[in-house]
């Protein structure tokens, strides 16, 4: 089967390598604009999923679960489970992923896919995004024991996985000073306090209390507070009739304008572009999922 690599200059370029098992297929995502009806949704009846964002900012959906993905995020889709971009539009990012076949794995292996915790959002997950790149790589450019090194890399990806989701399930869900300052950034309506002023009011410094908040988010308090910002936005501009300068002014920015702006880097659209979409496309479509195997 072919494998797919989009980029923003040739987004219909197609290669196909040779791929070792338990690999099945490998791709990349490279965009600067929001992508209309990007990652639809669809299920792979027979592989496991395992997507590594470099950069940008996705909002993904994967069964009953949605998740906000950054850089240095990695996240999987078992096989069966439905999946696919939240919005309308497929934001401007960079990832590589691969298909796994969970029979291709050793026994141990395969039994750690199957646990609750493997699948959805791994934050921070550098190292396995890692093996994610490499994997990608090594498919490629081939090298000598090319067989070799993808099984072995392939395995120790489940396992870094396997044990991170371990360690996240037995954890709280957010650090209690992140959660402070999560309260703090959120108690006031048009955008709340400055990383300074929580930083502040929790007698922390800035860079201890960034340095948390990317252990425990994979990001920094600017970027949450953007993107919790900017997520009201999609939310305001899908759901209600209020128009651009009124859901600008309600959020806090310093004019529509700038507003489109931070919301047009975001996601490859203007406000209205992305209100035009969303009443095009809908929650509801597609009204059956894909079953989309991978050959």
């Amino acid at each position: 089967m072919p494998r797919r690599s989009n980029t923003a200059s040739d987004p219909d370029a197609f290669s196909a390598p040779d791929t070792f098992p338990p690999v099945v297929s490998t791709y990349q995502m490279v965009t600067t604009v929001g992508i209309p009806r990007g990652h639809e949704a669809h299920f792979h009846p027979d592989t496991i999923e395992i997507c590594f964002v470099r950069k940008g900012r996705l909002d993904w959906w994967i069964g009953d679960q949605t998740y906000e993905v950054h850089s240095g995020d990695v996240v999987v889709m078992p096989a069966t489970v439905p999946h696919g971009s939240a919005d309308a539009t497929l934001q401007p990012c960079e990832y590589c992923a691969l298909h796994i076949d969970p029979k291709a794995l050793s026994a141990d292996t395969r039994r750690a896919t199957q646990q609750p915790h493997f699948g959805g959002l791994h934050t921070g997950q550098t190292e396995a995004g890692e093996f994610v790149r490499r994997l990608y790589e090594e498919h490629q450019r081939p090298k000598a024991y090319g067989r070799e090194v993808v099984r072995s890399l392939a395995n120790l990806l489940v396992v870094q996985l396997a044990r991170h989701g371990e360690s996240a399930k037995d954890s709280p869900e957010k650090n209690y000073l992140v959660r402070r300052a999560i309260r703090a950034l959120t108690e006031e309506e048009g955008g709340g306090k400055s990383i300074e002023e929580v930083a502040r009011q929790l007698r922390v410094s800035t860079v201890w209390l960034t340095r948390v908040f990317r252990q425990e988010l994979g990001q920094s308090p600017g970027e949450w507070a953007r993107s919790r910002r900017l997520g009201e936005a999609k939310r305001l501009l899908a759901e209600t009739q209020d128009s651009v300068i009124e859901i600008a002014i309600r959020l806090g920015y310093q004019s529509s304008q700038y507003f489109a702006t931070a919301f047009r880097r975001e996601t490859g659209l203007t406000p209205s572009q992305y209100r035009q979409r969303c009443a095009i496309v809908g929650p509801g479509a597609p009204a059956e999922i894909a079953r989309s195997p991978v050959a």
